[in-house]
């Protein structure tokens, strides 16, 4: 077939390389906001009540982990670190402390810590617990 010298041919817009691209993007980011999110925690079994309110606002939560260790903020601590940690909050007196003891820590380990909350001056210490029946 001979064409004609002022035809134009239809200009092609391929968009299989431009889905590959919108895809490799989509993963890469999917990618990207998964390592953007902590993958950490402290595996606690939590003692149950079945009074237990839920807390509206909880600020600072400080966990009692099986060998005795405290966690605050995602650190190791010892009592008096935590001690020096928690009197550089402002306002104490309207802080809520939350601690999250393992069911397996000693009634005398909690009370150290609640007397350690308590002598910065912070005065609402809630304990977390979980449903019964729930695991």
């Amino acid at each position: 077939m001979k064409r004609r010298y002022f035809e134009r041919n239809e200009p092609r817009l391929n968009i299989i390389p431009m889905i590959d691209i919108m895809m490799f993007l989509l993963i890469f980011f999917v990618l990207a906001v998964l390592h953007m999110i902590p993958n950490t925690g402290v595996k606690l079994h939590l003692p149950s009540a079945s009074t237990a309110t839920v807390l509206q606002k909880k600020n600072h939560v400080v966990s009692i982990v099986k060998s005795n260790q405290l966690r605050y903020e995602q650190h190791l601590l010892t009592l008096s670190q935590l001690k020096s940690q928690l009197e550089k909050l402002q306002n104490k007196t309207h802080q809520t402390v939350v601690l999250a003891s393992d069911k397996t820590v000693q009634v005398a380990e909690l009370m150290k810590v609640m007397n350690t909350i308590r002598s910065v001056g912070i005065t609402r210490i809630g304990i977390a617990t979980k449903r019964p029946g729930k695991s």
